[in-house]
C-alpha cells in the first residue's frame, strides 16, 4: 500500500501478490491494470508468469542470475512457439 501513496510516475513492486489470497491477488492485479491504463510505469517482478502474461507489456527472463531474453511477452511465446509464458520459461531454462 506504501508504494501507492503519493500517486508515484514509477513503481517497483517484488512479488506484490504473494501471500495473497485469490480475492486479495485479483484486486492488487486490477489495481496495477488501472495503473498501466494511466500510463504509469511499473518494474514488475514475479514468478508466477501468468500475472506475467496479464500486466506486462515487455518482460526480461533470467536464468541462473543471467537476463536471456527481454522483449514483449508475444516475442518470447514466439521464439519458442508455445501458448504460455511458463511452458517457454521451461524451454529457455534447458
Amino acid at each position: 500500500a506504501q508504494a501507492f501513496a503519493g500517486d508515484p510516475e514509477f513503481l517497483i513492486l517484488d512479488e506484490p501478490t504473494s501471500g495473497l489470497d485469490p480475492i486479495g491477488k485479483k484486486e492488487v492485479i486490477d489495481f496495477l491494470l488501472q495503473m498501466k491504463a494511466r500510463g504509469k510505469t511499473i518494474l514488475f517482478c514475479s514468478h508466477i508468469l501468468s500475472e506475467v502474461e496479464k500486466l506486462c507489456d515487455r518482460i526480461g527472463i533470467m536464468v541462473g542470475g543471467q537476463l536471456r531474453f527481454i522483449g514483449t511477452a508475444q516475442e518470447f511465446l514466439d521464439k519458442w512457439e508455445v501458448t504460455d509464458l511458463e511452458h517457454g520459461f521451461t524451454l529457455e531454462a534447458q
